[in-house]
């Protein structure tokens, strides 16, 4: 596997400006934390939020590991991009880097508002489960209404079927078959 984080083969890139913005440090470390402890337990290994701070300020983070990480190998990765990163606050952007991981944030956007990713599922204590529901396009306006759980991507192509991907805790939902 090429994956394996180092202390020696990671760097950090801190930008040279300093926010003003009431409460920005505590803001960026816990964008950070959450980035940090949410990327791991994504499917892919990525992470892409905005998190407002204050007088319009928002910070933009992403993260992500190489896919031949493990949910541990990629923590490892982020708790050392993590660790870099934190000695560039209050600075209004920096940059991390392993051969197994990146992470990033700015307050500069980088990416579009709705490339963005509730990680909120994956910040509760428990184990994090994804899956996907394939629901035929005609039954589409008779399912939708019954999801009594948030979704974290709803998508009906041109053809005949919908894709749907659930994120929850185990610790929130219990499911039986009958």
């Amino acid at each position: 596997m090429f994956f394996n984080p180092t202390s020696d083969g990671n760097g950090v890139s801190c930008g040279n400006i300093t926010s003003n913005a009431s409460g920005f440090r505590s803001v960026g470390q816990q964008v950070l934390a959450d980035i940090q402890t949410a990327t791991p337990k994504i499917k892919g290994f990525y992470a892409a939020t905005k998190t407002q701070v204050a007088n319009g300020t928002a910070i933009y983070a992403v993260a992500q590991c190489v896919e031949t990480a493990t949910e541990d190998t990629c923590l490892s990765c982020m708790q050392i991009g993590y660790n870099n990163l934190e000695s560039c606050l209050p600075n209004t952007e920096g940059r991390a880097y392993d051969a197994g991981c990146f992470m990033r944030y700015s307050t500069t956007p980088f990416f579009a508002d709705n490339q963005t990713i509730d990680i909120a599922p994956f910040l509760k204590q428990g184990t994090v489960v994804q899956f996907y529901v394939y629901v035929d396009q005609r039954l589409h306006g008779l399912f939708k209404p019954f999801l009594q759980f948030k979704f974290t991507f709803f998508h009906c192509n041109n053809a005949d079927f919908c894709f749907i991907v659930f994120s929850f805790t185990q610790t929130t939902l219990s499911i039986s078959f009958k």
